[in-house]
């Protein structure tokens, strides 16, 4: 609750322009700001602080969306480079069956991303944030497996298994304009094992990039995943322990928690609250109506000063 008070005084604390008047400087930044979002309702075809859209928002055009599989489609970000996938690359697409049906397979030449936008986050590759101290390129993918306790096991468990990664390249297939595919190739942090992964005193969890799987060395090696299947996190630097990185959780910044309802299935997001269109003609009388401005259900007075 405290975290709330502290900021919106620091808003206010913001508002001020002359610290010989800071009192009066506030509260002028205050209505101004509250007069302009009164009087942005009533324009249209003005992008205001109360209709522009998600920073994160991606693409909304349908016609687009139907030319990639798998829902892998978003918004790419700075330029786009074409490179042309090497033998060890190109193997691993071989190997999954969704793929595999389409007449050719795709174009070895492919478009080459190093941000994109997808699932209301912003990705960056860690090649482009290499000079920057933001962090925009943690990975989560939450994947369903079967477990057997042994190999006579006939009753096998199935269960999620979080995967953390560090994104390194984003590439989108072309299966020769007809569908698209937009693949993020990641550094796949050990999970399997505890020299990758563990769960602190605090319970907060833990990784370790020092040894990693699915490195793309072995045929076998899965170190593509679909656009659509990750999600962001952030990797703080642990003091204490060298090479661990506690995993901190993110949720797109325009998405609000309403209550105890299931996030899935939700599309449409809004970073404000919507507010009801009003028609200022329903308040103000025609000009044509004849309106009676005298009371008549009254004796008239007299008086004299």
């Amino acid at each position: 609750m405290l975290y709330i008070v502290f900021r919106f005084l620091s808003k206010l604390k913001s508002y001020c322009r002359n610290k010989h008047y800071s009192e009066g400087s506030i509260a002028e930044c205050y209505l101004v700001e509250e007069c302009m979002t009164f009087c942005s309702r009533y324009l249209e075809d003005v992008e205001t602080r109360l209709n522009r859209p998600s920073r994160n928002a991606g693409l909304n055009d349908p016609n687009f969306a139907e030319t990639y599989l798998f829902q892998s489609y978003g918004e790419s970000i700075g330029k786009v480079e074409i490179a042309e996938l090497d033998e060890r690359s190109w193997s691993e697409k071989d190997v999954n069956d969704e793929v595999k049906w389409l007449s050719h397979g795709p174009n070895r030449v492919v478009k080459r991303y190093s941000a994109f936008i997808i699932n209301g986050f912003k990705f960056h590759t860690k090649y482009r944030e290499r000079l920057k101290r933001t962090e925009n390129c943690g990975i989560v993918v939450n994947s369903s497996i079967t477990s057997y306790a042994s190999a006579r096991d006939s009753n096998p468990v199935e269960g999620n298994v979080e995967y953390y990664e560090l994104l390194t390249d984003i590439i989108e297939l072309d299966y020769y304009g007809k569908w698209k595919v937009v693949l993020f190739r990641c550094d796949w942090a050990d999970v399997n094992t505890a020299h990758g992964i563990k769960n602190d005193q605090f319970g907060f969890t833990m990784v370790n990039f020092s040894r990693l799987i699915h490195t793309g060395e072995q045929l076998i090696d899965e170190s593509y995943v679909f656009s659509f299947q990750v999600k962001q996190v952030f990797y703080s630097k642990d003091p204490t322990n060298e090479g661990w990185y506690i995993v901190l959780r993110n949720t797109p910044r325009d998405l609000f928690d309403m209550g105890n309802g299931s996030r899935d299935g939700i599309v449409e997001r809004s970073e404000t609250l919507p507010f009801l269109e009003q028609n200022l003609n329903e308040n103000i009388p025609s000009t044509s109506t004849q309106f009676q401005w005298v009371r008549q259900d009254v004796d008239e007075d007299i008086y004299e000063l």
